[in-house]
């Protein structure tokens, strides 16, 4: 198979590409035309990639990545730790170098942390919206309408005396290849090869520094300089395998192959959440897949938010011989399903008909502990008013969405 490079106005058809792949869509072996000595992997069984180029592969009996070895006598090691809904939490690098992730309940990212440097991220829904050190680094991305394509990035904030806005320049799959001034000058530029890695950068400018960097890769993905690895949402994607590191939560229902991205068409379709591909067609195409539809919308059966959470709820009754669950996918995160047809008052779904609850406590706190200094909070949907109950109906998008 090959595939041309993306944007012929630039380089036309001097750059190609040709990738071979086993039975089950595995890639198996790269050649470039400016890299004539291919790169060889193995045939996966299990979609398990053992080995591709100087790289070798070691696996958890949960099909997640664990080891990198390469260098001579695999000297030079990797090693990835997961929590127990398989998310990566910690990778420690051949120099030594320790490299910590922590989450929310919706697998967003919430910071990392590279050799004691701590980095946040605030969000809104599924959209990385800004992110911070909590010091002089201050960088937000806007996004065009209902996409996750990005639009422009500003770097400071409000407290901040020299705020700068630079603008992006996408190519057909919404992946950035160029940062504009305020003056539509060209400041940045970079080419991928197709499965999203960067193999040419170039600045227009002399200050090189006073430029921010861009994190932003294929939709929804962010690239970690520490890693080389795309954080894609719900897993992690490697450019240079063109693979996921972890199989795939939602099964055979995102494809055969659990590991490979888009079924091997990086040049035709997106997929910004980490989960299944999508038509490049913002929001739409996203929610046209009813199995992406749980992610980010609570689900009619509760059993489904079993299997997005990968946690068993507690299952007991209300006063109302009502079914009750409850699911802690973190230690400060409760989320409860309920209803109570038989109180009194004004019917109010929220309150009486099905519905969940999402609770949140101070992380120093046991939920005792919050409990009796009143410090538990109700995360409420956008449109409560007092009195309309704290509930989110089945079928209502998660907090942020």
């Amino acid at each position: 198979m090959t595939y041309p490079e993306a944007n012929p106005e630039q380089h036309h058809a001097e750059k190609v590409e040709q990738f071979d792949y086993d039975p089950t869509g595995n890639k198996i072996s790269e050649t470039q035309a400016l890299a004539p000595m291919p790169f060889h992997a193995n045939i996966a069984k299990g979609n398990r990639l053992t080995f591709f180029s100087d790289k070798h592969f070691e696996y958890d009996r949960f099909g997640n990545l664990i080891a990198e070895k390469r260098g001579k006598n695999h000297s030079l090691v990797t090693h990835y730790q997961y929590d127990c809904r398989h998310r990566l939490i910690k990778v420690i690098k051949p120099t030594g170098i320790i490299i910590t992730y922590t989450y929310d309940a919706f697998n967003r990212r919430t910071s990392k942390t590279v050799d004691g440097k701590t980095t946040e991220f605030i969000w809104q829904g599924s959209r990385l919206i800004a992110e911070t050190d909590n010091d002089k680094h201050w960088q937000s991305y806007l996004y065009e309408p209902d996409s996750y394509r990005p639009l422009a990035l500003v770097h400071g904030n409000a407290q901040q005396d020299n705020i700068k806005l630079y603008w992006y320049q996408n190519d057909h799959l919404g992946t950035p290849i160029a940062l504009t001034g305020s003056l539509g000058d060209t400041l940045y530029e970079c080419q991928y090869n197709a499965y999203g890695q960067i193999i040419n950068e170039t600045h227009h400018q002399d200050d090189i520094d006073s430029l921010p960097d861009n994190p932003l890769r294929f939709q929804g993905q962010y690239y970690d300089e520490e890693t080389g690895l795309h954080y894609n949402l719900n897993r992690y994607y490697d450019p240079f395998t063109g693979r996921y590191i972890t199989q795939d939560l939602l099964g055979m229902l995102g494809g055969l192959n659990s590991y490979q991205y888009v079924n091997g068409d990086p040049i035709n379709w997106i997929d910004p959440l980490g989960l299944i591909k999508v038509e490049n067609n913002g929001f739409e195409g996203i929610a046209e897949k009813e199995v992406t539809h749980a992610v980010t919308h609570f689900p009619k059966n509760p059993n489904d938010l079993s299997k997005i959470l990968e946690v068993e709820p507690k299952v007991t009754t209300t006063q109302h011989k009502t079914t009750r669950m409850v699911w802690e996918p973190n230690s400060n995160t409760r989320i409860r399903y309920e209803s109570h047809p038989g109180d009194s008052g004004i019917f109010n779904p929220r309150h009486h008909g099905e519905h969940y609850h999402i609770e949140i406590k101070p992380n120093n706190l046991t939920w005792n502990q919050a409990k009796r200094q009143n410090a538990i909070q109700k995360v409420k949907p956008e449109d409560y008013k007092l009195g309309h109950g704290t509930g989110f109906l089945p079928g209502e998008k998660h907090p942020g969405q």
